[in-house]
């Protein structure tokens, strides 16, 4: 049925789904549902080593993965942006390389460096990233549908005869009370959320933490929510190797640099950083949303479902991670697709 699929898809409100030619909505979705039930039956395109030009009459030739099907070449690289490029490409005969754009524009943009994987089904070419399924044909990549994942339970915490992790694990610890960011020193590029006075560092002063969320569209872009020290009104951190604050003691330095390596991430969005307080002692957690005390998170955009949830001990001058929790997910079909802005991750949405 793939074949005769054409790429036209529209976006509404109530429903993401296939508006197509000879071929009913009802045939796209099975498609999918296949995909989740049988993922093996799509099979990962047999490549092979070949050369490639970006463009006509360019001497360098680039290595790429190559595969044949029905008279067109397709060429393996990694995705250019957010205006809809994708690592899937073809190859004419004088091995140059025809850009195969995504059709439906409130699905572009799948960000820098996103590796799109050759997929084979019913004598079919199909692209994912993980996030997606889309059909590869007549020089378009057609939008069968979105992922998303659902995380229905956490494993034993690990390792499990620590007693801090014990407590983790039973849930005997305290998420401390923040709060507004008021009057907060400004992180460029950045929006204070929540602030946190703790002894984070265990030497008998009250630390102040103030946690941000980080958006950036230079370069590849970056998207975090770091937690950050603050003295005197000054980030202990750094912008771009340059420092943010004047002087401050050696013990602060180094906090301050090592709260940023920790917490200042790209690609984590959804990641979230807090101190907690386990058997009189403060920690700092790795979670992916605070208000989710029943441990059921949905995660729908990156292609590894869902971070594990991680307890991180300041020792020696540095954040050692002692807890974690890894979830086991499903994955479920997203059919209703928020238009995406210029920055930042695609929205999902599920109907429930």
């Amino acid at each position: 049925i793939c074949a005769t699929l054409l790429s036209i898809y529209s976006f509404n409100a109530e429903c993401y789904a296939a508006e197509v030619i000879s071929t009913s909505r009802q045939e796209a979705d099975n498609i999918c549902r296949a995909y989740i039930s049988n993922p093996k039956d799509f099979a990962p395109a047999q490549t092979y080593d070949c050369k490639i030009r970006r463009y006509a009459g360019e001497d360098a030739e680039w290595d790429a993965q190559c595969y044949d099907h029905n008279g067109t070449t397709y060429a393996g690289l990694y995705s250019g942006g957010t205006d809809g490029g994708s690592a899937i490409i073809s190859v004419d005969n004088n091995n140059v390389s025809q850009n195969i754009p995504i059709s439906n524009v409130n699905v572009n943009g799948y960000g820098f460096a996103t590796h799109d994987k050759i997929l084979t089904y019913n004598n079919d070419v199909y692209a994912t990233n993980g996030s997606d399924l889309r059909l590869v044909e007549n020089g378009v990549q057609t939008v069968l549908c979105t992922f998303l994942y659902k995380a229905t339970e956490w494993t034993e915490t690990k390792p499990l005869d620590l007693p801090i992790c014990q407590s983790f694990e039973n849930e005997n610890f305290t998420q401390l009370v923040n709060a507004t960011a008021q009057d907060a020193p400004q992180y460029p590029e950045a929006k204070p959320l929540n602030k946190y006075l703790v002894d984070i560092d265990s030497d008998g002063t009250t630390d102040n933490l103030i946690s941000y969320h980080y958006a950036s569209g230079a370069g590849a872009g970056c998207n975090a929510n770091p937690l950050l020290l603050s003295v005197n009104n000054e980030l202990i951190a750094k912008y771009r190797n340059n420092l943010l604050y004047s002087s401050t003691s050696e013990g602060n330095i180094q906090l301050g640099e090592a709260l940023q390596s920790l917490t200042l991430k790209c690609n984590q969005q959804s990641r979230v950083w807090s101190p907690i307080l386990i058997a009189d002692k403060n920690f700092i957690m790795a979670s992916n949303n605070l208000d989710d005390t029943a441990k059921s998170v949905m995660y729908p955009y990156l292609s590894k479902p869902l971070p594990d949830i991680e307890i991180y001990e300041y020792v020696d001058s540095k954040f050692v991670k002692i807890c974690s929790q890894t979830p086991k997910v499903s994955k479920h079909i997203a059919h209703k697709v928020l238009a995406k802005e210029k920055w930042g991750a695609l929205n999902y949405t599920p109907i429930e």
